[in-house]
């Protein structure tokens, strides 16, 4: 997170960081313009769903696989308007694999998640 945040701060981003009371004391990463502090691990989702034009995942661990999945099912489910929902990096190329193999997920709702190498293709896609 701390990474991301990095980069877009230094690229001239706004960068709104939203912590949770859990991972007190912890203080959040230097490089946000803006921290939003929610009470829960659940109502930090809601509220960065609903910050979010777009998503963008990095590999990570199980929070992030919680974020994504919940991203993907709000998207297959129409609760959440279309927008781009992009996954960096090879890790996910085999998890969407293992779905496509192990799970009821068809082909449009995989299609609701586009696999990028590098940074420079997830913009790529943005930009498309």
């Amino acid at each position: 997170m701390a990474a991301v945040s990095q980069g877009a701060h230094d690229a001239g981003g706004y960068v709104i960081g939203v912590t949770c009371a859990l991972f007190d004391p912890t203080p959040p990463n230097p490089w946000l313009s803006e921290e939003r502090k929610a009470p829960s691990l659940i109502a930090r989702m809601e509220e960065i769903i609903s910050l979010g034009d777009a998503f963008i995942a990095l590999p990570g661990g199980i929070g992030t696989l919680a974020e994504v999945t919940l991203v993907w099912s709000m998207l297959q489910t129409r609760s959440l308007s279309p927008r781009p929902f992009i996954l960096i990096g090879r890790p996910w190329a085999g998890l969407v694999n293992a779905f496509k193999r192990y799970t009821e997920m068809g082909d449009s709702i995989l299609a609701l998640a586009r696999l990028a190498a590098d940074v420079d293709e997830a913009m790529t896609l943005l930009d498309a």
